[in-house]
């Protein structure tokens, strides 16, 4: 089994929040300050992550690689595709949130105006 650092998974959080900034960018909206992402979509990417992290380059392992983190990553592709189609309204208005701030429910149709930067302290 390969063996995972902290540069693997801060790499797949900066591929995980680029690839929702490229659907923001796509979906006609705009985006917040490089390396930032709506404060509403934080746990989206979080998941997408770590699925990422639990299954690129490794032997499948149940106890890690759960239904439940399958669902959530599954759920942040969804997510993410309504972004990029346009059905789904983000917005940037607080480039100097944090990802330890705390996590607003996104809801279809409606504009979501708080950015995070992911890895700030």
């Amino acid at each position: 089994m390969a063996v995972k650092g902290a540069d693997d998974l801060a790499e797949i959080i900066t591929e995980c929040v680029e690839s929702f900034r490229d659907a923001i960018r796509f979906g006609g909206q705009p985006l917040g300050p490089d390396g930032t992402i709506p404060r509403s979509l934080k746990q989206y990417i979080i998941d997408r992550a770590i699925w990422l992290f639990l299954t690129r380059g490794v032997a499948e392992n149940p106890a890690i690689q759960s239904k439940s983190r399958r669902q959530a990553a599954d759920r942040a592709e969804t997510i993410m595709d309504k972004i990029m189609e346009g059905r789904l309204k983000v917005g940037a208005d607080d480039p100097a949130a944090t990802i330890s701030h705390g996590v607003s429910a996104v809801r279809p149709g409606k504009k979501v105006q708080n950015w995070d930067k992911l890895g700030s302290t």
